[in-house]
Formats: C-alpha cells, sequence, structure tokens
C-alpha cells in the first residue's frame, strides 16, 4: 500500500511541475506580447525607405535637418536659450529595421552638453545611444507631453519616451538631475514638412 502511495505521490509531484512548466511558459509568452514593438493604428509596421544622410551645418540649417526626419523630432525650445551646435538625421540599422536616426547637440548657458535623439519608428531600441545606463526614478517625468523613464549612469542621466511613431532620448549631466522635469519642459516635439 505505501508503495502505491509513494507511486502515487510522485505522479501527482511530476504532473504538478509539469503544469507549472506550462503557467510559467504562458507567463513568458505573454510577457513577449505585451513588449512587442508597437504597430501603427492600421496593424502595419512602420516601414521606411531609405533617406539620404543630412548633417546641420550651422543653426538655420535646422528646419532642413528636421525636414529630413519622417516624424516629430525633439528640439530645444527656441526661447529656452540653449545653443545649437551639432547635429545630423541618417538611416541606421535597428535589429533587422531600417531606422531614421536625428540627434542635436546643444549647450546650456552653464556650458553644459545636452544631447537629443528622436529615432523612427518607435521600436527602434538598437538605434539609441547606448551607454551603461540604469532605471533609477519612479518620479514621474514627462517629455514634451509623454510619459518618460529616467535612467542614469555615474556621469549623466537621461530621459526616454515613446509616442506611436518615435522613440525620444534626452540626456543631460547628472548633476542637472534635480531639475529634470525644469529641463523636460524646455523641449518640444517639432513636424516640419519636407518642402521646406
Amino acid at each position: 500500500m505505501q508503495r502505491v502511495f509513494r507511486s502515487f505521490t510522485h505522479g501527482l509531484k511530476l504532473c504538478f511541475r509539469l503544469l507549472l512548466a506550462i503557467l510559467a511558459m504562458i507567463v513568458l509568452y505573454l510577457c513577449f506580447l505585451i513588449m512587442s514593438p508597437q504597430d501603427t493604428l492600421s496593424g502595419q509596421k512602420t516601414v521606411l525607405s531609405a533617406s539620404p544622410a543630412f548633417t546641420l551645418t550651422d543653426a538655420d540649417a535646422l528646419p532642413q535637418l528636421m525636414a529630413s526626419f519622417p516624424g516629430a523630432m525633439l528640439c530645444a525650445d527656441p526661447d529656452a536659450g540653449w545653443t545649437l551646435r551639432s547635429g545630423f538625421a541618417q538611416d541606421v540599422q535597428a535589429g533587422n529595421t531600417l531606422a531614421r536616426l536625428a540627434q542635436l547637440q546643444y549647450t546650456l548657458p552653464d556650458g553644459s552638453a545636452v544631447l537629443l535623439s528622436s529615432v523612427t519608428p518607435a521600436d527602434s531600441y538598437d538605434a539609441l545611444p547606448r551607454g551603461t545606463l540604469e532605471l533609477h526614478s519612479t518620479v514621474p517625468v514627462t517629455l514634451s507631453g509623454l510619459r518618460a523613464l529616467v535612467l542614469e549612469d555615474t556621469e549623466h542621466f537621461a530621459l526616454y519616451a515613446q509616442s506611436s511613431a518615435c522613440l525620444y532620448r534626452a540626456e543631460f549631466p547628472l548633476s542637472m538631475r534635480p531639475q529634470a522635469q525644469q529641463l523636460s519642459d524646455m523641449l518640444q516635439l517639432t513636424v516640419i514638412s519636407p518642402d521646406v
């Protein structure tokens, strides 16, 4: 009788482990579905065609650079008092997708450097500059009206936000972290038609 009971309990343990393994696979699959790249409203992914690279030669060429980006681009508010130093827009490979990356580098009145990045399509995380940034703060911050994540490393902090079409990153010196929302309020998303 004990042998049958042990065999029965062993069988129950195996069934329970199998059930847990199946449940874990279902949860993992659901996580991948939730975290998968967002599609556009039509259910189709944004597909870019190759575009020529554009390098900013002076601040007056900013409208042409912005027109070369097929979406709203992150830039400083003209009244912020920041000096535009350089910028570019170019096609980059992001995984198996062609993405358009635009970057603007500004200098603040105190001499600090700020790097603003915009990339489309919105699931092109690989196209953004990499670093050792880690999620640090749960304090809510918005970036041009979009909910933003705050990541930090030993020298910088960055705000990441995503719209339905683009992904944005604003990088600042870590010493300015207490003013994250004020700095973010000096940024805007701007769209300029390619006819400029």
